[in-house]
């Protein structure tokens, strides 16, 4: 039987009192799958850095314990140089097992990955299959396997590299096992701060009940294909029923790209949740396209447990929305938030500043959407070109995107591709952080709708001053 490891790396960012931490949904839906094709082949072992890092001393003390047959690292863009750190550590400690890297990371760089010696295979795009596939050939010693496994990257003996092109036959997600939450321990996430930044705490799982987004923002990675594919009303509640009654999880976050394209299913699973009364709540950190939106579902979510809704504006300027080809009705997506709170549902903006050649207008047109809004939070980012991205393609080199993208901070400017200097966009994202959050009437409805309660709220306030000093020091080191 093969020992797999499964690593989710470290948050390698902003340190302050309150960790962020998600259990691994990807991890997990990796090993159930394996357990399906290869019954009684593995024995599944996921740790995950971003509850509790490891000095080196006790991945050596840990690895000596498991002697792991394989270990498998998922990663995204801004881990890529804390990547390179721990399969440096990996190698020296088991210098022979060979070490798979996936996520976003590995769909973005593709063969680009393999150029560190230490990776010794890399699954592109939806890794269900290429995993369990590189199991199978291990399995028989195939080291270098010949016959098409999806999104499977190797160096071959010759130096050449091998890379299979990523599944186009996508998968069903109605036939996908439920994840492996038994190797997850939810305890070790009931003290963490959430994807959902109204929430510290808590017992609570994330769920995906579709894959696949047919828009094309720049900016975005694509790792599940542009083809929508969504689970039943009832698969999703098969999903929910088996947290609740296995693992006592009564609250979900929604991490879906898009859960509703599908109008209908998302009224009939709101429909469902109530008649087999689920007492339940959830949130959506993203997942929404908000402007399809209106209030008959939008008060459908609420009646079912929904308490919190990213919306996910970027930009408040119309020709910036065409350029970025997100394509959002501004408009509708103002009326929406304004519905959502009137329902009681706590509303969090997404913007992002400093696409490239915006002018100081452009940003201002932004930010007055926000300030405007009915939110009740938002998040002022800064651009990041991520390697991978049309935006990267657009407007960087391959290697200037992940000098850029690697252990980047979206609270720090060191580059701008906009009309504004670094310093200038720097100042503009503290100043709407500012401007936003010590707005009176806006303090009055936060404390009003919270959904977390008083003492998480001051918790989530003071993290929040923190980091603007976090960032204000950062800046001064940088400068």
């Amino acid at each position: 039987m093969a020992v797999v490891v499964l690593i989710g790396l470290e948050n390698a960012h902003y340190k302050g009192q309150i960790r962020n931490a998600t259990p691994p949904l990807g991890l997990a839906c990796l090993a159930a799958f394996a357990r399906e094709k290869r019954p009684g082949k593995d024995s599944f072992v996921i740790i995950d850095e971003a509850v509790k890092p490891l000095s080196s001393k006790q991945w050596q003390e840990k690895l000596a314990g498991i002697t792991p047959d394989i270990i498998g690292i998922s990663a995204m863009t801004p881990d890529a140089n804390a990547l390179t750190r721990k399969i440096e550590l990996f190698k020296n400690l088991l210098p022979k097992t060979p070490i798979v890297a996936g996520g976003p990371h590995a769909t973005a760089l593709g063969a680009r990955l393999l150029e560190n010696p230490g990776i010794d295979y890399a699954v592109a795009g939806e890794g269900e299959l290429g995993f369990a596939g590189l199991l199978d050939a291990l399995e028989k010693g195939e080291k270098y396997p010949e016959n098409y496994i999806p999104g499977l990257i190797f160096k071959k003996p010759d130096g050449s590299i091998k890379e299979n092109p990523v599944n186009n036959d996508l998968l069903d997600v109605n036939t996908l096992p439920l994840p492996a939450w038994d190797l997850i321990s939810f305890e070790d996430y009931s003290t963490l701060a959430r994807m959902t930044p109204s929430k510290v705490g808590g017992f609570y799982a994330p769920i995906m009940t579709s894959r696949g987004c047919p828009f094309s923002c720049i900016y975005c990675h694509d790792v599940f294909g542009s083809r929508f594919r969504a689970m039943t009303p009832m698969r999703v509640i098969e999903h929910m029923e088996q947290l609740i009654y296995q693992y006592n999880i009564k609250d979900f976050e929604i991490i879906d790209d898009i859960f509703n394209l599908d109008y209908d299913r998302a009224l009939e699973i709101c429909r469902l949740i109530q008649e087999r009364g689920l007492n339940i709540c959830f949130s959506f950190p993203n997942g929404l396209r908000t402007d399809l939106l209106d209030r008959r579902l939008i008060r459908a979510l609420a009646q079912a447990g929904a308490y919190h809704i990213a919306f996910a504006v970027e930009t408040g300027s119309k020709h910036l929305q065409k350029a970025i080809k997100k394509h959002l009705n501004l408009e509708k997506v103002r009326q929406n938030i304004a519905y959502a709170a009137e329902e009681g549902i706590f509303t969090w903006g997404f913007f992002m500043l400093g696409f490239p050649n915006e002018s100081k207008e452009q940003v201002k047109k932004t930010l007055d959407f926000a300030f405007s809004s009915k939110l009740h939070g938002a998040f002022f980012f800064t651009v990041i070109p991520f390697p991978g991205t049309a935006l990267a393609r657009q407007c960087l080199s391959e290697e200037k995107a992940l000098a850029a993208a690697s252990d980047s901070s979206y609270f720090i400017t060191q580059n701008s591709l906009s009309q504004l200097s670094p310093k200038e966009l720097s100042r503009m994202q503290t100043m709407a952080f500012l401007r936003f959050f010590l707005n009176p009437a806006r303090i009055v409805r936060i404390g009003r709708d919270y959904p977390g309660g008083w003492a998480c709220l001051l918790s989530r306030a003071a993290y929040f001053f923190e980091l603007l000093f976090w960032v204000r020091r950062r800046r001064q080191v940088l400068s």
